[in-house]
């Protein structure tokens, strides 16, 4: 094909050139004369002149048209066959393996003198980033250096290594075993190391020679896998004992020294000196279980996390040369973490807000730096990783950050960037994670975030073995649990350190009126007579206030009956009063706001962060301080100062926003907001004003505490509930913890401030604020959950399996930790089968199993007829049925089919509750029973002896015994008809005579029953259809059970009981193998179901195997990546201009909900667009709840079947746009009605088109003031989107590039042009 190829293209390229030259021609010349012209150069008899058309036509036909068959004069070649001689030899010659190192000439001085030789390890030239996991693969495109690329594949997962499990036994077997070595007379060396022997010449099979070096010839891999106090023995020389000088056999070789030798060896190791520093071996193979300095512990250990509580007393002889000098004294927690830093382990610090972990970080980056490595910094959230370069950047020389749409700096030592960066680069196999040894990982307990906390768990799963991990977070209550899943997912040991002492004490306030309360001393001590003052207060001013409403007019004040004042002076809910009007809520927020400034002003206990949970409240509390200026002249001139400058960046229309008018004014008076809302620069303005100390009060939400350190003297809780995104509840103690901990200043204040708001005039209950307060903090809980992302990316690479990826995760880590015992007992109980002796009787072998079977059904037909009669209206009959005297068959692990007499039963009252509707649990009642039993009768015996259902046990008449026990209706395998007269009160006193008569009946009735058959009481009163037909298959199932030969055989019931055993085996190895087995994963089945949607959309074929839309779809992480890849591999987007399809993919990215009723006003073409992907994301959903992902099952789905409360399907013309049969066209005008009503009921939670119409007319040029005024939407989340829609831009322009769709390509490289401007992209104030 290749031959065929390059002459069609000469052909083609000779045929354009000749048509070239005659059209050139064709102007002075006719085109007879060309005709002549060319004939001219003809031999002579050629034939009739051609044209150009039949020439062009007939080098088409022979040179270019592909053939449909072969030429006939190929036939007779394809019929030879040519003879030769086979050589079998040739098949049992095999190229040798390729050596793992190679020697390296050792070179030194300007003249490259020899002086010796090396080892090196040899790269594999046939590894490369698109088939290879291993680091020592080559290294990819220069031009992914940084971010890696989608089709590179990732470095291996540490601890994803096989583990090599050596016993004690075969570590003493290597150590005792002698390998003889023999010498020549030159003391050569002639056995080859791991051979039992060499060459054995006939004068030497007399010589038995050992040598004084008994390691040789071990695998060297096995040396280093064992602990080291195993093989010191082993490793050291063997001297001259006396044992040895015993043996005659031993010949000790002696090695003199040359001095020349010596002195030459000696000066090469002067001049050598730093090479001597560097390590003498090759690292260790990949694969094997060669643990380095990443693996010290064994892998047998089962405890990965160690708590420190060294007290470093001898800090500065442990670490003599610190790699970053501190202005301050460590605290102890800080040096224990450095101490094992600069150890090359690594940690887990959790520690209070503001106590100072940033410290381990800042050392962790000086030490990456020392050793010439790289340091990774991770954030939760994109801000924090702007302010962490900002401060970073200070202290360190080498500091970048990479963020969707920033690249700064990437060669640098210290990168600073999001988890979800972090996590694309390690998809994408980016080359950089070669030199990381620290991965920094701020603020752990994020993981709880049900969103993102999944993208922290892939990561640390992911990091290549050779990264040690430095992780830092808020006081759980679970670090050590948290730290041993990681050491067991990596194979590391890792360090926890925790202190629960805070630099800056907390003391606890209740504001009422006007006054401060303590209800929480520094020392951690609830005060209730503080909390009764308060309270009184509050009650006081209720009452003062009621006072004056009557005054005023009665009940309800202004406004008659509504909402006025209640019982206690509370407000009641109705309608009218007071309470709802807008103005007087905004004087009390004023009134409210100005006394605890002032009061805080008076106290010098500026400034205060009050913290609100509602970023419209936010602004109105700020708002409502109209009259209050904090800040003198000199500070109000350096406030102007930074503001203007700050505000260079903008352009004169984005200048006069709103919002930018607002907060200027708000911080000239030092009051600012801090909240999602606002601009990115409106928010950095804060951030650094607040920094600098002059922003003396601040209303945030609570994402200003998250890592930002921005701490403050005071912190005001204006409510303690909030709404988590479901419904409204109270802070949780961990939450509480982290926003009140920016109270107290480090070396400026002795005590932090955090004070309590009232909320309606109602001070919060005791115990809530204590569990609050004072109780422990939320544990760290897994929130992994599988994506098809996530399942894409591990797809295309053999090497890591979706499987390994669940079995890692922190929700699987306790069944994990169980493993290595359930596989040790599986091993065990397959033995125990393997050798359990198998039932050899001719009589029982035929049928005793199906015997077995048949008996086990009828115990379980048994056991459901009762429980039905126990939960149904006839429970009266169940009563009736088991009245004192019934005799009954019980069956559990201590009585096997044993009859008793009932004696007592459960009160009347408690039995027959299920008449009156409610289900009854037959576990909660026990009766009381009269059994007997043999004298010698041992428990564990009958445990594991069971004996047929139609056999009973029946004691020796000459030796038994009586027993009273109480019994749960569960164990009661048959009500009998018979019954017995019994006195319960003469049993309970010991009355000799009664014990014995109902002694003889039981043991009349048991001698009976085994010549007949057990007669069960007569259910027939019963009508129930279910019962009656279990009843009627029981039955059917008793009587075959007399047509079974095993029954004739004499020794059944010990053959019974064999069968029993083997089974119990064979279920006990099920139970195992299902435990430790893939299946038995929580989320195994969710990965099942999903594989079947990728299967059905045909992103992976039958094999699993990656196709083309799979490999696109793995490069969608900003977005919903089935509903944007169909929409790619649909052709959709080629439709639309641009700006047209930046703004159809905001409605993946703007995910807020919309206040506003209208709808936006979109163009026909972009009606149309919506409604194409609305109906394709149905149709992909679809495919998902045809596999079983149900909305109930996954969150995605949650709005799938979301509606109004007027459901659309009650309307005649109601049109299901998920029926792919639709017959109506949006394409037709007369249809577009319908099509406006059906973009208004769009519910699909990846489908939000509030910002569409915004986006569309950013993209087209419009300035910022004028977009705001299309939506009531917050300019933060303006921006926020189409900041993001960038990052999805260039996804989707990669997907373009994959497929070869140059014009998707361009347009969206045109889209990502037109949104980045002005406002949305301004340069950060931290850059």
């Amino acid at each position: 094909m290749g031959g065929l190829k390059s002459k069609t293209i000469i052909f083609s390229s000779v045929l354009l050139t000749r048509i070239k030259q005659m059209d050139d021609i064709a102007v002075s010349v006719s085109t007879n004369d060309i005709l002549n012209e060319e004939l001219l150069v003809l031999p002579v008899g050629l034939g009739r002149p051609l044209s150009r058309e039949e020439v062009q036509r007939d080098i088409e036909e022979r040179y270019l048209i592909p053939r449909t068959s072969f030429p006939t004069s190929w036939l007779f070649k394809c019929q030879q066959l040519l003879e030769r001689e086979p050589d079998f030899i040739s098949l049992t010659v095999l190229e040798p393996s390729k050596p793992r190192t190679t020697l390296e000439i050792a070179r030194d001085g300007p003249d490259g003198k020899i002086i010796g030789y090396k080892e090196v390890v040899v790269t594999d030239l046939n590894l490369t980033v698109k088939n290879s996991t291993s680091l020592l693969r080559e290294p990819g495109s220069i031009n992914h250096f940084v971010r890696g690329a989608s089709s590179q594949f990732p470095f291996t997962p540490g601890g994803l290594e096989p583990e090599v499990m050596v016993d004690a036994e075969v570590i003493n077997d290597i150590i005792d075993k002698e390998i003889p070595l023999s010498f020549e007379d030159v003391e050569i060396l002639s056995i080859p190391p791991g051979f039992d022997r060499g060459l054995i010449f006939e004068d030497e099979k007399d010589r038995q020679i050992r040598s004084t070096n008994k390691y040789v010839g071990l695998n060297i891999t096995d040396m280093i896998t064992h602990d080291e106090d195993e093989l010191t023995e082993f490793l050291e020389p063997l001297y001259e004992t006396e044992d040895v000088r015993d043996n005659k056999d031993i010949e000790l070789v002696k090695v003199e020294k040359n001095e020349e030798t010596e002195v030459t060896s000696k000066d090469i190791k002067d001049e050598d000196s730093v090479d001597n520093l560097l390590p003498t071996q090759p690292p260790p193979l990949e694969g094997s279980s060669v643990a380095s300095k990443v693996s010290k512990a064994n892998s047998r250990k089962q405890e990965w996390a160690h708590e420190v509580k060294m007290d470093m007393e001898n800090f500065k002889e442990l670490v003599p040369e610190l790699a970053y000098e501190f202005k301050f004294e460590l605290d102890i927690f800080q040096k224990q973490a450095i101490y094992h830093l600069e150890n090359g382990d690594s940690v887990f610090v959790a520690a209070h807000t503001s106590a100072g972990k940033t410290a381990v970080a800042e050392y962790a980056i000086s030490l990456a730096s020392k050793h010439m490595t790289r340091t990774i910094y991770t954030s939760p959230i994109k801000a924090l990783s702007n302010q962490k370069y900002s401060d970073f950047k200070t202290k360190f020389d080498d500091v970048g950050i990479l963020t969707g749409d920033i690249q700064i700096r990437p060669e640098a030592s210290c990168l600073i960037m999001t988890t979800e960066i972090l996590r694309s680069m390690l998809y994408k196999g980016a080359d950089l994670i070669r030199d990381v040894e620290f991965v920094i990982f701020d603020e752990v307990h994020y993981i709880n975030d049900s969103e993102r906390g999944v993208v922290w768990e892939e990561v640390i799963i992911m990091l290549p073995a050779h990264v040690n991990l430095v992780l830092l977070s808020a006081t759980v209550p679970n670090t050590k649990e948290f730290a041993d899943w990681i050491g067991r997912t990596k194979k590391k040991e890792i360090y926890v350190i925790s202190t629960y002492k805070r630099p800056v004490p907390l003391e606890h306030y209740l504001y009422a009126e006007n006054e401060l309360y303590k209800i929480v001393d520094a020392k951690k001590v609830f005060s209730d007579q503080e909390w009764k003052k308060a309270q009184n207060a509050l009650n006081k001013e209720k009452e003062s206030k009621g006072n004056a409403s009557d005054a005023r007019g009665g009940r309800g004040g202004r406004g008659g009956r509504g909402r006025g004042s209640g019982r206690n002076g509370t407000r009641q809910r109705g309608r009218g009063g007071g309470g709802g009007d807008p103005r007087a809520q905004q004087q009390q927020n004023k009134n409210l706001w100005t006394n605890i400034i002032n009061l805080l002003k008076k106290r010098d206990l500026l400034p205060v962060i009050n913290f609100t949970f509602s970023k419209k409240r936010c602004d109105d509390f700020a708002a409502a301080l109209s009259n209050l200026d904090l800040c003198t002249n000199s500070e109000k001139s350096e406030i102007h100062v930074f503001i203007e400058k700050s505000l260079t960046r903008l352009n004169e229309s984005d200048k006069s926003l709103p919002q930018v008018l607002r907060i200027r004014e708000l911080l000239k008076r030092g009051i600012a907001v801090h909240h999602g809302g606002l601009l990115p620069i409106i928010k950095e303005m804060v951030e650094i004003l607040f920094g600098r100390k002059l922003v003396k009060v601040l209303f945030a939400t609570e994402t200003f505490a998250m890592g930002i350190n921005m701490p403050a003297r005071t912190v005001v809780f204006s409510e303690i509930r909030k709404h988590d995104g479901k419904n409204f509840r109270d802070l949780l103690p961990g939450e509480y913890t982290q926003m009140s901990g920016r109270a107290g200043r480090r070396d400026i204040d002795k005590f932090g401030y955090v004070i309590i708001t009232p909320k309606n005039g109602e001070v919060p209950n005791p115990s809530l604020l204590d569990e609050m307060i004072l109780g422990k903090p939320t544990k760290l809980e897994s929130k992994f959950r599988l994506t098809y992302n996530m399942i894409l990316n591990l797809l295309r690479v053999e090497a890591l399996q979706v499987e390994d990826m669940i079995k890692r995760s922190f929700s699987e880590n306790k069944s994990q930790k169980m493993l290595p015992m359930h596989e040790k007992s599986f091993a065990e109980s397959e033995n125990r089968l393997s050798t359990f002796q198998k039932l050899e009787c001719s009589i029982c072998t035929r049928d005793i199993n199906d015997y077995y079977d048949v008996s086990a059904d009828i115990v379980r037909l048994t056991s459901s007829l009762y429980n039905k009669l126990m939960n149904s209206s006839n429970s009266h009959l169940v009563y009736k049925a088991l009245s004192p005297g019934r005799i009954v068959i019980i069956n559990n692990g201590a009585y096997r089919n044993v009859a008793a007499g009932i004696l007592r039963q459960p009160p009347k009252n408690k039995t027959l509750l299920a008449s009156a509707g409610s289900k009854i649990v037959p576990d909660d009642k026990t009766y009381k029973v009269f059994t007997l039993l043999d004298k010698d009768n041992n428990m564990s015996e009958r445990e594991s002896s069971p004996l047929p259902v139609t056999k009973l046990s029946i004691p020796n008449p000459n030796s038994y015994t009586h027993k009273i026990d109480s019994i749960p209706y569960r164990d009661i395998a048959f009500i009998t008809k018979s019954s017995i007269k019994i006195n319960s009160d003469n049993i309970d006193k010991g009355d000799k005579g009664e014990i014995s008569r109902i002694s003889q009946e039981l043991l009349r009735y048991a001698d009976t029953t085994q010549k007949g058959r057990i007669i069960e009481y007569d259910w027939s009163r019963i009508s129930e259809l279910d019962f009656r037909i279990n009843l009627e298959e029981r039955d059917k199932l008793m009587e075959k059970l007399i047509l079974f030969q095993c029954i004739m055989c004499t020794e059944f019931i010990e053959h019974y009981k064999n069968i029993h055993k083997e089974r119990l085996l064979k279920r006990n190895l099920d139970d195992l193998k299902n435990t430790i087995s893939e299946q038995n994963l929580e989320l195994y089945p969710d990965f099942e179901q999903r594989i079947g949607v990728l299967q059905k959309l045909n992103y992976i074929d039958e094999d699993r195997i990656l196709q083309l839309k799979g490999r696109v779809a793995c490069g969608i992480n900003s977005a919903d990546e089935l509903i944007v890849t169909e929409l790619i591999f649909e052709n959709v987007l080629a439709d639309y201009e641009a700006e047209e399809i930046v703004a159809l993919l905001s409605c993946f990215i703007f995910q807020e909900k919309n206040k506003s009723v209208a709808p936006p006003n979109l163009t026909p073409r972009l009606k149309k667009g919506l409604k194409t992907i609305y109906d394709i994301a149905c149709r992909v959903d679809n495919v998902q709840l045809e596999f079983g992902i149900s909305p109930s099952e996954d969150e995605d789905f949650r709005d799938f079947n979301d509606r109004n409360s007027k459901d659309p399907k009650d309307s005649k013309n109601f049109r299901d746009p998920r029926d792919p049969k639709n017959p109506k066209d949006p394409k037709d005008p007369k249809n577009s009605k319908d099509v406006d009503d059906e973009i208004k009921n769009i519910r699909h939670k990846h489908i939000k088109y509030g910002l569409v119409e915004v986006v569309h007319e950013w993209a087209k040029k419009t300035e910022f003031i004028k977009i705001k005024e299309l939506t009531d939407v917050s300019e933060g989340s303006i921006v926020r989107c189409i900041t993001r829609l960038d990052e999805t831009c260039r996804e989707v322009k990669s997907a373009a590039r994959i497929i070869g769709d140059s014009s998707l390509f361009n347009k969206m490289e045109e889209a990502q042009q037109r949104i980045k401007r002005d406002i949305v992209f301004a340069k950060s104030l931290y850059f």
